[in-house]
């Protein structure tokens, strides 16, 4: 049967999927391509990967799959054979603040493992390991820290009466024993329990050690005491560890596995509870605005309605100290300035006084909202960013004594590999070799993927969408298993073409072990080395959804195709000049952006191309052409750049979405939905009716149904089994009221205004001129099949990015630095050159483009392209 040799998907709906029926052969790399909104996310993830992860939930306990959001059951009649599947997003859904780079790629668990296999305490001064005190020392220490010595007492070492017995005979008897209702000793009472071996005094106690060897009687069994202390205590054990070269002490430590891991309350940093920073209250934001005299509003906390009664007592007290009020803040005496600000003088309470009052009130939703705008993420000063509990600090191993348990969080996977292949070479402990190997495979294909630099503390919420993708990337590359199916959505995101080499010899070793990879690919490379191709269309949307052609491919290689670059074809001399400079070890060249001209910036991923643009380039250039930072004032260095023209706006445009509800349309984000409501609300009908333009809305209370709140469905938990999605029985799916759904201009009701393509309801209208121009880029940017109510979570990578840039180009530009980001991500050769032509027309109004991609299609069309590489 082709079961075994092919996992079969018969009558796949799912979206604009149109009954697909489709064989994808196991055990090989197959790759789906064609035009956006062609289907391909709709059969690969939203139908493969969701039905095998909905199969796979409900095969867990309910006490597990309470924890799990169940995907909802997909439109296909059959897939078999079902596998245990992976999948991989284009974008970053980490909120938490938690995860960091080294657990993304999973390698957190293999350094916690090698550390509580092998990790000793060391000095943290000296750097040597540190050595057992020797258990005599230690009771002397004891005896001194409880003040139970002196060179007159008397000591009493017993054993129980059992071992008295077998080291020295039945017959044999002590002169004492210890009676435990008075916890003193007496002459002998043979029913006692413990009987003495030994009586020293204070000066004598050198001879212990000996006296017990002579009886052949180990120190783990003797206990002591002193008249007059009435108690018995055991000598005690080699509790400490002591630096031979210096004096430093400390108990020693029996740690669990739980204890190496932050995300254990054992294990956690006791600062930061395991979070590696801090929220607390930031200096920057509590003055945003620099640049500002005091009196123009520097210090935003004394704008608030909560503090503003403060700022004349302030005033008062820097008039005293003779500080301006009228000066930017930048220009005062910093120092003298921020003991007034924070400690207060006089009738002005401080800044501190104020967060205090704000922390009294975190009960309040709006003061928490509040003072939340006023903090940053500080580093925590007990793990420095790496999360782990103090007790595992200095814990080293002897293979790869460079880095403490807390240090090896600081490092990046270029000198982790180093060291640790390094040591591999040098070790004769077989242990450490199996332990340590997986790492070093681990972190081989990180730095194949260009994950070099970044530290491994990194937070997984701050790494950009190709970061985390790669760091997601590396763990499943790492994979050893077999049998299973790896879903990846364009893996090749952000890299060059030497890295998508490597990042396909390395998806070969995961197939070699007996696993299906299935890609959802633009990359030319990637598709002509894969195994069996997939052409999804022919169209996109409603002339999409078909399988155009599914084939083994006979014309594979994995030669990497050459990249010849055109030469600038740049006429404008005005230019904006950036000098070299050096940032955390990666140095920058210095090169000349044309200004009103379109420039595409491409190198490795590695390359900290996020940082150099996104933090330096735009945050620099924002404040001199604007007067305000994009994020941070600390990230501008105005002394890097020259420019002979000045921007009147800064503007970002990237695939991203933000964030996004279960309610976001695509009419609702680029704006029409408004339009129509307003056309229906316009109607003879309506008017009769009184009904407004909130009642043709979903999401306002005058027009949806109040049994489904809008949604169309309801939801019926099932306590033991999987919930239940039902189509609402009062509006039928319709999510308005059922006679406002059911309102008609005569050829459509308001229901399939918003259900329909935009390109059936949106000529009929009478737009503004604002709206003209906003359906004119729908157009061009061949997005007129997409129906206003269809919800963003459904929309292919290469249809969000479209609606972003749509939503973001719907006003008038003119004269500004546009900088656009992986604008090629989810989009086939074709579409990249439409959309690079629209783009590329806008430096006719004045616009500067500056444009990162890695992709040649956009390289090769670029009047002007500089390399980071």
């Amino acid at each position: 049967m082709k079961s075994s040799k092919d996992i079969i998907i018969k009558g796949a709906r799912t979206h604009n999927l149109k009954n697909v029926d489709l064989n994808i052969p196991i055990n090989k790399i197959s790759c789906i391509y064609g035009p956006s909104g062609s289907g391909k996310s709709s059969l690969a993830f939203h139908t493969l990967l969701a039905e095998s992860k909905r199969r796979y939930l409900n095969s867990l306990p309910n006490d597990v799959k309470f924890f799990w959001n169940m995907p909802t059951s997909a439109d296909v009649d059959s897939i078999y054979p079902v596998l245990p599947v992976w999948g991989l997003a284009q974008s970053n859904p980490i909120l938490g603040s938690r995860p960091n780079l080294a657990d993304t790629m999973g390698l957190s668990e293999f350094l916690q493992r090698l550390w509580f296999d092998f990790g000793k305490e060391y000095c943290p001064e000296c750097s040597i390991e540190l050595e057992p005190l020797d258990w005599h020392e230690a009771f002397m220490q004891d005896l001194e820290e409880r003040d139970y010595f002196n060179d007159e007492y008397a000591y009493h070492f017993l054993v129980d009466r059992g071992l008295y017995q077998e080291r020295f005979g039945q017959d044999a008897t002590p002169t004492r024993s210890f009676f435990f209702e008075s916890s003193q000793m007496r002459d002998l009472d043979p029913e006692d329990l413990y009987w003495e071996i030994v009586r020293l005094k204070g000066k004598s106690l050198s001879k212990l050690s000996s006296r017990l060897k002579e009886m052949n009687i180990t120190k783990d069994s003797v206990y002591f005491t002193i008249k007059g202390k009435e108690n018995l205590d055991p000598l005690p054990d080699q509790a400490s560890l002591v630096c031979p070269k210096c004096s430093f002490q400390k108990q020693k430590q029996n740690l669990e596995p739980t204890e190496f891991s932050p995300y254990n309350a054992a294990g956690a940093c006791e600062e930061c509870s395991g979070h590696g920073m801090n929220l607390e209250y930031d200096r920057e934001k509590v003055v945003k605005y620099p640049y500002l005299s005091i009196e123009e509003g520097a210090i935003s906390l004394l704008e608030s309605s909560h503090f503003s009664y403060l700022y004349p007592y302030l005033v008062k007290e820097l008039k005293k100290e003779k500080i301006s009020v009228s000066k930017p803040f930048a220009e005062l005496p910093q120092k003298k300035l921020w003991n007034i600000l924070e400690n207060g003088r006089g009738q002005f309470p401080g800044l501190k006084s104020c967060y205090e009052y704000l922390e009294s009130k975190r009960y309040k939703r709006t003061v928490r909202i509040f003072s939340r705008r006023l903090k940053s993420e500080m580093l925590c000063s007990s793990c420095e960013g790496t999360r782990v509990n103090s007790k595992t600090h200095n814990l080293k191993i002897k293979e790869i004594e460079k880095y403490s348990y807390k240090e090896v969080w600081k490092t990046n996977a270029q000198e982790l590999f180093d060291d640790l292949s390094d040591a591999l070479k040098k070790t004769k402990n077989e242990d450490f070799k199996r332990r340590a190997k997986p790492i070093v495979s681990l972190l081989d294909v990180a730095l194949s993927l260009g994950l070099t630099t970044i530290p491994l503390w990194k937070k997984a919420k701050y790494l950009s969408s190709s970061e985390y993708q790669r760091s997601l990337l590396t763990k499943i590359l790492s994979y050893e298993g077999s049998g299973s199916l790896f879903v990846l959505d364009e893996p090749s995101f952000d890299l060059s073409l030497p890295e998508q080499k490597s990042l396909f010899e390395n998806l070969i070793k995961v197939k070699e072990q007996g696993n299906t990879i299935l890609l959802v690919e633009h990359s030319e490379y990637l598709r002509n080395c894969s195994d069996f191709v997939i052409e999804m269309g022919p169209g996109a949307g409603p002339d999409g959804g078909k399988v155009v052609s599914s084939k083994r491919n006979t014309k594979k290689t994995s030669r990497l195709p050459s990249l010849k670059l055109p030469k600038a074809k740049i006429t404008n001399k005005k230019k904006l000049t950036i000098k070299s400079f050096s940032y955390e070890g990666e140095d920058f060249p210095n090169f000349k952006i044309p200004v009103e001209e379109t420039t595409v910036l491409f190198g490795s991923s590695g390359y900290r191309k996020d940082y150099f643009c996104k933090n330096f380039l735009l945050n620099t250039l924002s404040y001199q052409n604007i007067g305000d930072p994009l994020t941070l004032m600390s990230e501008v260095r105005e002394d890097l750049i020259s420019s002979q023209f000045e921007f009147e706006n800064v503007l970002v445009f990237d695939s991203s979405l933000g964030k996004v509800s279960s309610r976001s349309t695509v009419g609702t984000t680029i704006g029409l939905s408004p339009e129509v409501r307003k056309y229906y609300a316009a109607l003879p009908v309506s008017r009769e009716l009184a009904l407004e333009k909130g009642h043709f809305s979903p999401n306002s209370e005058l027009g949806r149904c109040p049994t489904c709140e809008g949604r169309g469905t309801k939801e019926v938990e099932m306590s033991f089994l999987e919930d239940i999605i039902l189509v609402c029985e009062d509006c039928s799916g319709k999510k308005l009221k059922p006679f406002i759904a059911n309102i008609t201009d005569g050829e459509m009701t308001a229901y399939e205004a918003f259900h329909l393509p935009m390109m059936d309801i949106i000529p009929k209208l009478k737009l503004t001129p604002k709206f003209k121009k906003l359906w004119s880029l729908v157009e061009l940017l061949n997005l007129s099949y997409l129906s206003l109510d269809r919800p963003l979570s459904t929309l292919s990578g290469g249809e969000r990015m479209r609606i972003k840039l749509l939503s973001q180009l719907s006003t008038k530009i003119e004269n500004s630095f546009l900088f656009f980001d992986n604008i090629s991500s989810g989009l086939s050769t074709p579409e990249i050159e439409k959309i690079f032509d629209f783009i590329d027309s806008l430096k006719h109004q004045g616009n500067t483009i500056f444009i990162v991609d890695q992709n040649p299609v956009l390289l090769k069309r670029a009047p002007h392209v500089i390399s980071l590489s």
